[in-house]
């Protein structure tokens, strides 16, 4: 009769292995460096939902399009006065966290406004060169807003297969209305994660309905969690531009 032997593994161990293979935790710090990144926001108010710790950290390194303000009819405002409201509200931001290049473009109506912002396809174009960033910040792919998933499956790809791109870019998706379910970086925004939630507020035509900074305190707070524990995070999917033009959803 032959006995089995079974080897014993320290839980410590066991979950050191776990948190380098499922929860890496990173910083940009380290890979950015004079790199320049390419914030791309469906939205205004997108952009610091989901990534803007980063935004805030790392300004320097970042320029910002949004593609479509966005402006829809409400009980109290009309869609146009509301979409330049945005407007306004995005650039208070920007100057806030200190990005100086950035363009928005007024779409207003009823959503998804997919057909408005196909049309500014050509302006999208002659505004960004996409040749020039290292990094190209996008919402993840299974995003489930119809606006967010439009831009990055399909019209994004036509620009950057128009304008052209850096063969060593890489493609970094960020969350909104959707986790992301293959994180491959966190960021640890705790020193800055105060800054950003008072920076969300400062779009009030928004926040009228939905507490945005109260709710992203906790996404943020959980991915704090799994990014070994710290007070709060981001989370993020870093792939090559390669598989992204390749890649179909």
């Amino acid at each position: 009769m032959k006995k089995w032997m079974i080897e014993l593994i320290p839980v410590r161990s066991v979950r050191k292995k776990l948190k380098q293979k499922y929860f890496p935790k990173q910083s940009f710090e380290k890979t950015l460096g004079d790199g320049r990144c390419l914030m791309v926001c469906p939205h205004p108010d997108d952009e610091m939902l989901g990534a803007g710790g980063v935004l805030i950290k790392h300004a320097k390194n970042f320029d910002c399009l949004c593609m479509a303000s966005a402006g829809v009819k409400t009980p109290k405002i009309e869609a146009e006065p509301r979409a330049n409201l945005r407007i306004q509200e995005f650039h208070q931001v920007m100057d806030s966290i200190g990005i100086k290049n950035r363009w928005i473009f007024k779409t207003f109506g009823i959503p998804p406004m997919n057909d408005q912002i196909e049309k500014y396809f050509k302006d999208y174009c002659q505004t960004v060169d996409t040749k020039e960033y290292d990094y190209i910040f996008l919402p993840h792919p299974n995003d489930n807003h119809p606006e967010h998933q439009y831009i990055t499956n399909k019209l994004f790809k036509k620009i950057l297969k128009k304008v052209g791109y850096k063969k060593t870019c890489k493609i970094v998706f960020y969350e909104v209305w959707q986790p992301i379910g293959r994180v491959n970086h966190y960021e640890d925004i705790s020193d800055v994660a105060q800054k950003k939630f008072e920076t969300i507020g400062l779009y009030v035509s928004q926040n009228g309905w939905i507490n945005y900074p109260d709710r992203v305190e906790g996404l943020n707070k959980y991915r704090g969690m799994l990014a070994d524990n710290v007070a709060y995070a981001e989370a993020f999917e870093i792939v090559s531009v390669k598989k992204y033009l390749r890649d179909r959803q």
